[in-house]
């Protein structure tokens, strides 16, 4: 459950639905969330992932 993300889940999830590619960077400090972010606006339907 994300607080406060609600902006950037419904930026991503509209993204998403468009029918073009996209490229979307998300970087900001250590440990503040970003691939909960990802994983919560992708609803967790991953067919594979990687983290480096």
């Amino acid at each position: 459950m994300l607080i406060g993300r609600q902006q950037e889940v419904r930026m991503l999830q509209e993204a998403i639905a468009k029918d073009s590619s996209q490229l979307i960077a998300i970087y900001r400090r250590r440990h503040i969330g970003k691939t909960v972010l990802i994983r919560e606006a992708f609803q967790n339907s991953f067919t594979f992932q990687h983290a480096g």
